[in-house]
């Protein structure tokens, strides 16, 4: 089209060119070819306009690129200068330069975004042909006016979301099982992958509090717990948020910056390391006792409180005490106990169990209930007596029986030499020699019942007896 509007003018000016050498009529000539030239006018394209644009609706961070694609209805060259978009970010402009399209209908323009760029409401452009040379397909200057733009979702962040707010776990003494708990608040909502981590160290090792949770949040929780024998007795300290392989970002994309500051932690102490309970003697270490006044004496290691019980599961039935070395206790009368006992530190850490066991009994043992007599006592030697054994009143038990031989069923008669012995808790008893007795008179078989803490039962004595005097010796 251009080429046949290039041939009429140039018919025209050879026209004009003849008709000034020659005075003939050339009016109709020259009219033929203005009205060529006007038809062709008339049959010529619109230039080429601008059908659409697109560009990602979203936060754009530092280093990202803003690219605004530009569709002509039809194909538009670049035969010399530099177009492109002027971005007006917050009142700032950038240059978004053209990277392709000359020779296609698709322009793209790209800028990447730099430090201190910030746009919230939404970036704004305009084109700025820069005295470029832009022909369409039927060598006409396009129209680069762009059609209505909603830019308000282009926004521009470039600034790194930084703590704001660091709260270290608070104040106290922190034993095994226990969470050990920092909070990170940025001045931005951040997203988080992998499992950052707030490293620290309990005495001089290094332990790390994972994260826990705060995605898509600005405040992020991180924990640790409380391992077995770990102990801080000063404090513990902590390093900078380690990414760990992850990332912590703004919506824009930019990472955060992780730097913590300083606390001071000295009151952030662990201990679990258990205390240990020892030893439990009662009194001096009796197994039975008459006085259920007892006086517990107890050893153990970091004791701050005390915990006894006759419970076997050490932890019903008493109370936590403040620890002593000695302490009073009062049981029961006349029954057996076992003592359960354990202590815990300040961090309320617990020790092991250990117990003792003791019998009250203030109940004197059965009597025996018959003797049963051999009648085979000499001048020297007791009748060999027998009897059933018995059972003990109270819960010491039957610690032996005793015998003893007398002229009367009391101990008032008791005679030399066959006082009270001892039968090894035999049932059967005589003394076989040292007795001097005398024949034709009436002698009783004493038996009583002594418990292992002491208590005597009432005195029983047989049948009268005699000796079996023996014959005088022959002397001649």
């Amino acid at each position: 089209m251009m080429k046949s509007k290039v041939i009429i003018l140039t018919l025209l000016v050879f026209i004009l060119s003849s008709c000034s050498n020659n005075s003939s009529d050339t009016s109709g000539l020259i009219s033929f070819a203005t009205d060529k030239l006007a038809e062709i006018e008339s049959n010529q394209s619109a230039p080429a306009v601008i059908e659409s644009y697109s560009v990602t609706e979203k936060s754009y961070g530092l280093g990202q690129d803003i690219d605004i694609v530009i569709t002509f209805d039809k194909l538009v060259t670049v035969t010399s200068g530099s177009p492109k978009l002027i971005l007006d970010i917050g009142g700032v402009a950038r240059d978004a330069v053209l990277v392709s399209g000359s020779g296609t209908n698709e322009y793209t323009f790209s800028y990447t975004t730099q430090a201190g760029d910030t746009d919230l409401d939404g970036i704004e452009l305009v084109v700025d042909l820069d005295a470029s040379i832009i022909f369409d397909e039927d060598l006409l200057a396009p129209d680069f006016t762009l059609p209505v733009l909603d830019l308000t979702n282009i926004i521009v962040d470039t600034i790194a979301p930084s703590i704001s707010v660091f709260t270290p776990p608070a104040d106290g003494v922190y034993t095994q099982t226990d969470k050990v708990s920092f909070s990170i608040q940025f001045d931005d909502v951040v997203s988080v992958s992998g499992v950052p981590q707030i490293p620290f160290t309990i005495n001089a090792i290094p332990v790390n509090a994972v994260y826990i949770s705060g995605d898509l949040t600005d405040t992020l929780t991180f924990e640790y717990e409380i391992q077995a024998s770990e102990e801080d007795t000063d404090g513990i300290d902590y390093l900078n948020l380690d990414i760990n392989g992850g990332s912590i970002q703004d919506r824009s994309g930019n990472n955060a910056i992780t730097i913590v500051a300083a606390a001071n932690l000295a009151n952030v102490k662990v201990d679990a390391i258990a205390p240990t309970a020892d030893t439990i003697i009662i009194n001096t270490g009796e197994t039975y006792v008459t006085d259920n006044n007892l006086t517990l004496n107890l050893t153990a290691t970091d004791a701050n409180e005390v915990y006894i019980t006759e419970n076997a599961d050490c932890s019903t039935g008493g109370t936590w005490e403040v620890f002593a070395a000695s302490k009073a206790y009062v049981m029961t009368p006349n029954v057996s106990v076992t003592l359960y006992y354990k202590v815990r530190d300040l961090a309320l850490n617990e020790s092991n169990c250990i117990n003792s066991s003791i019998a009250h009994d203030t109940l004197a043992p059965n009597a025996v209930g018959s003797i049963t007599l051999s009648n085979d006592g000499s001048d020297i030697a007791s009748d060999n007596s027998s009897w059933l054994p018995v059972t003990d009143n109270g819960p010491s038990g039957v610690a032996t029986y005793f015998y003893a031989i007398s002229t009367t069923a009391n101990e008032a008669g008791i005679v030399t030499s066959g006082n009270w012995t001892d039968t090894l808790f035999s049932t059967s008893f005589q003394f076989e020699s040292g007795l001097s007795l005398i024949g034709g008179t009436d002698y009783y078989t004493l038996v009583k019942v002594v418990d292992n803490v002491g208590n005597e039962s009432t005195i029983k004595a047989s049948d009268a007896w005699q000796i079996i005097v023996s014959p005088e010796a022959i002397t001649n």
